[in-house]
């Protein structure tokens, strides 16, 4: 026999009502595309600001729009394909290491990640507002930011990240390795280049 709740509510009724309650977000939480363990940026200060840049993991739906029909999503049909903007060579030349196949994530992220049996490496390239949202993130965690003359109409530097704005047009070459940020810099420099010479 069921247990009545103080209220009367017997303890299955209630379980029932929660699992309703429950259901649609777990839902949703196993659509999203989870990483290996071994694949996984490491904890940094940007970590959050790079949460806010990723795009959503599908792109087979249209864009949702507002009432005057601007997409909404952030991805402007405009921007190049983030993973366009950088070789699978020039991203191991960035990590000094080999790396997989790039990940496209809706068109404005790509992720070049390490071999599971090889050094913890990943190189991640952000276009479009998603990326000036990272560059923004980062100012106001107050970072330490270097200007980097030649990279497109601006470009800022910071451990292991550089932005860069061609026109209207932000992108963001960011590195994940376990060595002194220092010895990254000048290859990252180079990617950065090589990506806004390709941004239209």
């Amino acid at each position: 026999m069921s247990r009545p709740t103080p209220e009367g509510i017997t303890v299955p009724r209630l379980r029932t009502a929660l699992l309703a309650l429950l259901l649609p977000a777990l839902t949703a939480c196993s659509a999203i595309p989870s990483t290996s363990q071994s694949q996984r940026p490491l904890p940094t200060p940007s970590t959050e600001a790079r949460a806010s840049a990723e795009a959503p993991a599908s792109t087979e739906a249209p864009a949702p729009t507002d009432a005057t029909g601007s997409n909404t999503t952030g991805k402007d049909s405009d921007l190049p394909n983030a993973c366009d903007l950088l070789t699978k060579a020039e991203a191991e030349a960035v990590a000094d290491t080999e790396l997989q196949k790039p990940e496209d994530a809706a068109g404005v992220q790509c992720l070049f990640a390490g071999p599971v049996d090889g050094p913890t490496a990943q190189v991640e390239v952000f276009v479009g507002p998603g990326a000036k949202k990272f560059y923004d993130i980062d100012v106001e965690l107050g970072h330490e930011f270097t200007p980097v003359p030649g990279i497109g109409d601006e470009a800022h530097a910071e451990e292991d990240t550089v932005f860069g704005r061609v026109g209207d047009t932000w992108f963001a070459v960011h590195l994940v390795r376990l060595n002194d940020p220092a010895e990254n810099a000048p290859r990252l420099v180079t990617a950065a280049k090589a990506v806004a010479a390709r941004v239209k």
